[in-house]
């Protein structure tokens, strides 16, 4: 359990960006992939998984059968990659069907809740060293020991973790926690975050306003007054920065030589480029792990070794048939956990999935198996039943 919880802390630094392009984990790409595993697996062993949770590794292992028999494979992609990729997006899964107990196990989202905050801590100490600076680029964007963009995505399953321990348990530091999780991903300007973050926080906005509607007298007015003018306060900080964001936003146009103004950030050109790659086999793609070797390939829009679009990866990797057999899966054994969860953390799980779906869009969120497993790590505790009895009472 503590090696587990290790694990997690781990998040919050990014090696690369923590100990340099230098380090071990650069030389040895899976060096850190496979640090990570040896902090899962032993729990896993000893806990077993659910069969009905393994729903999703079973297509995985279905479409690499069906894009290694009928796909294209992409040239440069061999077996070793191949299988790099499936290590990455299996852990996730491994992690989402492990048997997990409320009651034995919600102080794992404790360790998740924290993450943002101890990213931000060592962040502190590695400027105060001269390793890295807190911010980067322009406008500002607060960064911690890890990349800027996972940050944000950290500091939304950080706040899904605290809404779930907050409604399950009464958590007294979930509200705090929670508090400063939000204003470190407002402080790192990643868009697709921000907007997953209103999302999930849907939920929570309607039962509060319920709540101080049907209260009596005029202090649920106050209070509910008091929430729409933080939160106006709160968008009129954070929206000029989301602008100059836009406004700066650029792209290196490889065919004519010059950089252009991109709202995407370079996103759009990869996308064209990765699609073309995947009409060569439209139906059964180019195969696992294709997604990193594109941006290898002469011409690919320099910057992008990922496509931060997982939709699109699964059309060049599995093709339509793979993608439609993943996603299909995937929906059905989250819609399936949502269902069984208790119904005060149905609503806040089931933001999350949508969250995490329109994420997904612009986010490496399955393929990057830190935010996978730091989203599927919430959905599978904060969907099991607290069959464990309770400690016994001190002192009797």
């Amino acid at each position: 359990m503590l090696l587990f919880a290790v694990g997690i802390v781990l998040f919050a630094v990014e090696p690369v960006r923590a100990f340099g392009a230098g380090s071990v984990f650069v030389t040895h790409s899976e060096a850190y992939k496979l640090v990570l595993y040896a902090c899962f697996l032993p729990l896993l062993f000893q806990r077993g998984v659910v069969p009905r949770k393994c729903a999703p590794l079973v297509a995985y292992a279905v479409v690499t059968i069906l894009s290694e028999a009928f796909g294209t494979r992409l040239p440069g992609l061999t077996t070793s990659q191949t299988a790099a990729s499936l290590a990455s997006l299996f852990l996730a899964w491994l992690v989402f069907a492990i048997s997990w107990d409320w009651r034995r196990d919600h102080v794992l989202l404790k360790a998740l809740a924290w993450v943002p905050i101890i990213s931000v801590l060592v962040g502190l100490a590695l400027q105060a060293a001269g390793v890295l600076s807190l911010f980067s680029q322009s406008p500002p964007r607060l960064g911690g020991a890890t990349i800027t963009a996972w940050l944000g995505t950290f500091g939304v399953c950080a706040v899904v973790a605290c809404l779930v321990l907050y409604h399950r348990e009464q958590w007294k530091w979930a509200k705090w926690i929670g508090f400063a999780d939000v204003l470190i991903l407002g402080a790192t300007l990643t868009r697709g975050a921000v907007l997953a973050l209103g999302i999930v926080a849907l939920p929570s906005l309607v039962r509060f306003g319920r709540r101080q509607l049907s209260a009596k007298g005029t202090t649920g007015m106050a209070k509910l007054g008091m929430a729409i003018a933080a939160a106006i306060v709160g968008a009129a900080l954070l929206v000029p920065g989301l602008q100059e964001r836009d406004e700066k936003a650029v792209a290196y146009d490889a065919a004519q030589g010059v950089v252009k103004h991109e709202v995407a950030s370079g996103r759009f050109q990869s996308w064209a480029f990765t699609y073309e790659q995947a009409k060569v086999n439209l139906a059964f793609g180019r195969g696992i792990g294709a997604g990193p070797i594109v941006g290898k390939i002469p011409g690919s829009p320099p910057g992008f070794t990922a496509q931060h679009n997982e939709y699109l990866r699964m059309l060049l990797e599995v093709g339509i048939v793979g993608g439609v057999i993943l996603l299909m899966t995937m929906i059905t054994t989250l819609v399936s956990e949502i269902r069984r969860a208790p119904p005060r953390v149905r609503a806040d799980l089931a933001a999350a999935g949508v969250a995490f779906a329109l994420y997904s869009i612009t986010e490496n969120t399955l393929s990057a198996t830190p935010l996978a497993v730091a989203f599927l790590l919430v959905f599978g505790i904060a969907g099991s039943r607290a069959s464990l009895s309770p400690p016994a009472p001190r002192g009797i």
